[in-house]
């Protein structure tokens, strides 16, 4: 494919390609490839490029499909940097590149370059045995005001997972990166028909019973359970949509046949046990004050009752500020951390 042959080429706004990202362990999406770039000053950065192979066998209205895709996502971006979203990975350019080695219309090649990032949550907090926990939960925080920067702005990312959140060691801050699945509360994104536009194994569980409704507040929700699951996923070692499942299907083994209603008291048994557990193993690690913090928090905003998820917060804030007050509640941890002696 074109865009997999772009080593050696410059773009037009000066960024030389040097060297093309396994797909194992890139960060930039799971629909393009993905190079360290490095323009005349010096500077490295990271470069997704996206080509129309994938839909050349197919008809006209496809390759417009997938040409708006990428426009979509250049758009938001875009918007994200005039609005001034520090915790989200904003473009540092981007364009077209006219591969020399291809025949029209195959050699057309989209791109969008991004600040390159030291490090994924995955790799600097999931995998790693060893944490700074100070480190860690400030990393989450910042997450959260991500995720408020985009709900004010009416727009759900969809999909927070490890490898979406990206760490930045010079400055001490994590950013979310790919916002190439939004959902957009104007209804302008590809995707405003999907009923969860992201990586299915983080999604909700009322996702995995097609249950869906159709009102932009519950789009967020689905970001908060992201968001949550980010801490669960670090303390247990699994995400928290994989552990709901396997506790509810050890209770009942045909729960995901069943619609959502009649088997969500199924989950709220199944994340109930799932809490206490987390509960006893973050107080082994973290004590008991920040033990019982931690519990309230993934409780909230994990919820697989999305009637009750961040329900305490929703009785007194729109959900466009939901992610602040979490902010918020993680500051406490960290303030407790410190207190606590616990680095």
């Amino acid at each position: 494919m074109p865009s997999t042959s772009l080593t050696g080429e410059t773009t037009e706004c000066g960024w030389h390609i040097t060297e093309k990202i396994s797909q194992k362990s890139s960060t930039g999406g799971n629909f393009c490839t993905q190079y360290i770039v490095i323009n005349e000053d010096g500077r490295k950065a990271f470069l997704k490029a996206m080509d129309l192979k994938s839909v050349m066998q197919k008809d006209l209205q496809d390759i417009q499909g997938l040409i708006g895709e990428y426009l979509f996502e250049r758009n938001i971006l875009y918007l994200c940097k005039e609005e001034n979203m520090t915790k989200i990975v904003t473009p540092l350019s981007s364009g077209e590149i006219t591969s020399k080695k291809y025949s029209p219309p195959l050699n057309r090649v989209f791109f969008i370059v991004f600040e390159l990032a030291d490090s994924d949550f995955r790799t600097r907090y999931i995998e790693r045995e060893g944490t700074n926990w100070i480190d860690f939960f400030r990393s989450v925080k910042h997450v959260c005001i991500a995720a408020e920067q985009l709900h004010r702005a009416g727009i759900a990312h969809q999909d927070i997972k490890p490898s979406n959140v990206l760490n930045f060691y010079e400055d001490n801050t994590t950013k979310v990166a790919d916002l190439g699945r939004v959902i957009d509360e104007n209804g302008m994104s590809p995707f405003n028909n999907f009923e969860y536009a992201g990586d299915m194994t983080y999604a909700p569980i009322e996702i995995r019973h097609r249950h869906v409704v159709d009102e932009f507040s519950f789009r967020i929700l689905s970001d908060m359970h992201s968001i949550g699951s980010l801490i669960y996923h670090k303390i247990m070692g699994v995400g928290i949509s994989v552990a709901t499942i396997n506790e509810s299907t050890y209770i009942s083994p045909d729960v995901l046949s069943s619609d959502y209603t009649s088997s969500v008291e199924i989950h709220a048994s199944g994340f109930a046990k799932l809490l206490r557990r987390f509960k006893m193993q973050s107080e082994e690690c973290l004590g008991f004050d920040i033990a019982q913090e931690l519990e309230n928090i993934v409780s909230e905003m994990c919820h697989p009752d999305i009637n009750l998820r961040c329900s305490n917060s929703r009785k007194f804030i729109p959900p466009k500020v939901l992610a602040r007050r979490y902010a918020g509640k993680l500051n406490t941890v960290i303030r407790l951390c410190k207190v606590q002696g616990v680095s």
